[in-house]
């Protein structure tokens, strides 16, 4: 079993349940149980021992460097218990967050299900179905759907994965299956998605952003399961392209919105959504 043993003598404090190394404002508990292979093993005056977690790459800020004898490189860290987890950019636990599952340690992931079945925010595992909703998956949920099942979220708890204008210089007519606009596709795995578009149209009002004389749509899908997404804008095509049934991608049989000029709606309960900047373009992001 690979470790790390230091004998620590005065830099290990004690307290009526364990004992905890002290690095700046920093404070990591030690336990009497191994979380991780390797580990940083500390030995105290008395001859008890207790272990610490150690963790590699990304390396959070301001954390206690270790090197083994074969250059492997490892950080101190807390142990976070299931439903919370370690962040790659600060050295604390966290709540495990909506949509989410997390083990214990550095382990989270989204469930399968996603937001629907992980609603609260310090989920220890992967839940099944929720009851009822074998129908809600891979498409765009109904505002009434939203309202029953999402949690309301601001913008800033979304990750922006695409987000432009991906135009082509090609025939007006040709299909958005063939293989030429391949440059564009993403696999996506299974989570919880918040789906827009932005176009010049008419003499309304962006229902996302407000902007005059604009069209816009925002919905929210979850995928149970790894698709295809293809943004593209040929000539009389225009929107998020997905193959839910192949890797790789064959031929879409979700697009949103369906019509890029005609659609103009809102149909999520995220907010802050003009601070999201899009303007003339198709936009894909997934729950943080």
């Amino acid at each position: 079993m690979r470790r790390l043993f230091i004998v620590f003598l005065i830099l290990l404090i004690s307290n009526a349940f364990a004992y905890s190394l002290h690095i700046g404002n920093q404070t990591i508990d030690f336990t009497t149980t191994q979380h991780t292979v390797p580990s940083l093993n500390v030995l105290t005056s008395n001859n008890e021992l207790y272990y610490g977690a150690i963790y590699s790459a990304p390396f959070p800020p301001q954390v206690l460097h270790f090197k083994t004898e074969n250059n492997e490189e490892y950080f101190l860290g807390p142990w976070c218990v299931a439903g919370t987890y370690l962040p790659d950019d600060v050295n604390q636990c966290a709540p495990c967050g909506i949509g989410h599952f997390c083990t214990g340690g550095r382990h989270r992931e989204s469930c399968t299900y996603g937001v629907i079945a992980c609603n609260g925010t310090n989920h220890t595992f992967d839940p099944p179905m929720p009851t009822g909703t074998d129908g809600m998956y891979n498409r765009a949920l109904t505002m009434s759907e939203v309202n029953q099942y999402i949690p309301t979220t601001d913008i800033s708890q979304w990750e922006l994965l695409y987000g432009g204008n991906p135009s082509y210089g090609s025939t007006c007519g040709e299909s958005p299956n063939l293989p030429k606009f391949s440059g564009r596709d993403q696999q996506i795995p299974s989570g919880t998605y918040l789906i827009m578009h932005e176009y010049r149209y008419g003499t309304g009002t962006s229902a996302v952003t407000g902007t005059q004389k604009y069209v816009s749509t925002a919905y929210i899908v979850v995928f149970d399961h790894d698709v295809m997404y293809r943004p593209l804008h040929i000539c009389n095509y225009f929107g998020n392209f997905f193959d839910t049934q192949h890797i790789p991608y064959q031929e879409f049989d979700l697009v949103i919105p369906r019509s890029y000029y005609r659609d103009n709606e809102n149909v999520t309960n995220v907010t802050n959504l003009s601070s999201a900047a899009i303007t003339l373009g198709l936009y894909l992001y997934r729950l943080k």
